[in-house]
C-alpha cells in the first residue's frame, strides 16, 4: 500500500468515525448551544448596563442617609465595595427574613414549594389549615 492509500484510509476511518459521533447527536447539540452562545455572547452590548442610578444621600462617613428611585422605577444604587446596612436590612425584611439562619436556600421552602406546585399543576386545592 503506499502513501496516498493509506493518507486516504486514515481520512475515510477518521470521517467515518466524526459522522458516527455526530449522528448520535452529542456532537451536534453541543456545536449547536456553543453557536447560540457565542452570537448571544456577541450580541450583548459591551456596556451591559448604561441605566441611570438611583439618588442617594450620604453623610460624610459614607453612611446612607436616604435614596430615591432611578428614572426608570428601578433601585440602582451606585458601585460601592460594601453594601449599605440600612440597605442590607430592607433587602432581608422583606425579602428573605431568614438569610442567616440558613446556608443559602430556605430548608423551609423545600417542604412548602413541592406541594403548591403539585397543587398548581393538577388544579387540587390544597387542603387549608
Amino acid at each position: 500500500m503506499d502513501f496516498l492509500q493509506k493518507i486516504k484510509q486514515g481520512w475515510l476511518a477518521f470521517k467515518a468515525a466524526f459522522l458516527s459521533f455526530w449522528r448520535r447527536k452529542k456532537l451536534r447539540y453541543g456545536v449547536i448551544i456553543g453557536i447560540l452562545l457565542i452570537a448571544y455572547w456577541g450580541s450583548l452590548p459591551r456596556q451591559l448596563f448604561d441605566n441611570p442610578t438611583s439618588t442617594v444621600l450620604v453623610d460624610s462617613e459614607g453612611n446612607l442617609l436616604g435614596a430615591m428611585i432611578a428614572e426608570d422605577g428601578q433601585w440602582r444604587f451606585p458601585y460601592s465595595d460594601k453594601v449599605p446596612e440600612k440597605f442590607e436590612k430592607c433587602i432581608i425584611q422583606f425579602e428573605d427574613r431568614n438569610f442567616y439562619n440558613h446556608p443559602g436556600v430556605n430548608p423551609w421552602l423545600w417542604g412548602v414549594l413541592p406541594g403548591k406546585t403539585y397543587h398548581r399543576v393538577t388544579g387540587l386545592a390544597a387542603a387549608a389549615p
